[in-house]
């Protein structure tokens, strides 16, 4: 008996033996990705100008600087141009002495481009295109620390009647200050103008008007800072130059172009001021005040 159970533990263990450890399946081996291959930004194909025409007033300008840009500009344009991907087979520099035949040539494709005060582009019954523009102004309404200026900066929508009973300064020369102030009254209170206000003073420099109102001798003014004043408005956004084409294809390279034209012997012709793609409507605010004022 004893014998038998040997022999069947033996049997046992030499069939436990003989069977395969089962082994766990394996992941499947993730595919390796290859990171695509970087591509090359296309090449800009380049864009050609048979004729490049630019025109300026007359007005304004030093008539000897006039004529020597008539001589010696074109040859900067076409270098300006060409640095931004144009070819310029022709150029020309063009005078005119009246801004309403200079924007009829730019619509009519007789110029290529030009370059207006902005003051004068917006009389135009058919503006161009508006490309790029320089000269960005903004105004704020600002109310004086007076009893009755904090009194208006609490309030969200001042009435006319109270607005017409607050003392208010601006800059006698200052244009666009003016201009602001008119929009706003007129956009906000059925047309009413500056002219229409009881309480209006002139100052003469900004150091003045400024004084006035730290002296409470205003309640509300326009101006281009703060200065720690309180905020009733933000006024639109007004421009001095402007550069004016018929053909679209321009305008993402006009503010390069005219940053380069600023640097070259003939500066002056295009203003100090630094110049920025035009986005849509930039000049509407000020074409509105046209309409607005006698």
């Amino acid at each position: 008996m004893k014998k038998f159970c040997w022999i069947l533990i033996l049997a046992l263990l030499l069939t436990g033996c003989g069977k395969k450890t089962e082994e766990l399946p394996k992941e499947p081996e993730k595919p390796v990705v290859e990171a695509p291959a970087e591509k090359e930004p296309p090449k800009a194909e380049p864009f050609a100008l048979e004729e490049l025409t630019v025109e300026f007033l007359r007005t304004g300008a030093d008539g000897s600087v006039l004529m020597q840009a008539v001589k010696k500009l074109p040859a900067e344009l076409c270098e300006a141009f060409e640095a931004s991907g144009f070819t310029v087979e022709t150029a020309k520099v063009t005078m005119s002495g009246s801004s309403a035949a200079t924007v009829q040539a730019v619509a009519e494709g007789g110029v290529t481009m030009a370059v207006l005060s902005v003051a004068e582009l917006v009389q135009a019954e058919r503006m161009p295109l508006v490309g790029a523009v320089a000269g960005e102004r903004q105004m704020l309404l600002c109310a004086a620390d007076t009893a009755y200026g904090k009194n208006l900066s609490t309030r969200e929508t001042p009435t006319w009647a109270e607005l017409d009973h607050a003392r208010w300064g601006v800059l006698r020369q200052d244009l666009v200050g003016r201009d602001a102030v008119e929009l706003y009254l007129a956009d906000h209170y059925e047309g009413n103008a500056l002219s229409d206000l009881s309480s209006v003073t002139e100052y003469e420099t900004w150091d003045d008007l400024f004084a006035a109102a730290q002296a409470g001798k205003i309640d509300v003014f326009p101006a281009e800072q703060a200065e720690g004043f309180a905020i009733l408005s933000e006024g639109e956004r007004f421009y001095t130059m402007a550069a004016v084409v018929e053909d679209e294809t321009l305008i993402p390279y006009l503010a390069q172009i005219l940053a380069r034209l600023q640097e070259g012997e003939f500066a002056a012709l295009f203003g100090k001021e630094p110049y920025v793609q035009a986005q849509a409507g930039a000049l509407d605010a000020q074409k509105r005040l046209t309409t607005l004022l006698p």
